[in-house]
């Protein structure tokens, strides 16, 4: 792995979203948390079979532009990668309470949540979305 907070870094094993769920014979994942420090791009492009589905999970992550550049990647291409897959983001704000984004938060740091048409009537019934 790249180092991100330290000029040090160390060599780590790593497999894919998808290969992980293949492996562990996983059918349903309904919620995926991600807090890899600006490493959101590499997971979300290792999970596109498991992403790109129908009934792909709901996603909660993290965007840190600060961390994605020191990860070496780009500002908000992860945001990109998932709305790709189909997914609309929306930005938690103060009261816990889901706004939707219509362009990429370029900030150093917020919480997303990355939903699927699919997932809006869940949200919707719990008054998550504002």
């Amino acid at each position: 792995m790249k180092e991100v907070f330290t000029s040090e870094f160390e060599l780590v094993e790593s497999i894919t979203l998808d290969e992980l769920v293949k492996k562990e014979g996983i059918h349903k994942i309904a919620l995926i948390k991600v807090d890899v420090e600006g490493f959101e791009q590499q997971v979300f492009t290792g999970g596109q079979e498991l992403l790109s589905t129908h009934n792909s999970p709901l996603i909660i992550f993290e965007a840190v532009n600060w961390a994605e550049e020191l990860a070496g990647n780009k500002v908000s291409g992860a945001q990109n990668i998932l709305k790709g897959y189909g997914y609309q983001l929306y930005k938690i704000d103060g009261k816990g309470k889901l706004k939707s984004v219509t362009k990429e938060i370029d900030s150093p740091f917020c919480m997303l949540v990355a939903a699927k048409q699919s997932h809006i009537p869940l949200l919707t019934k719990n008054n998550l979305i504002n």
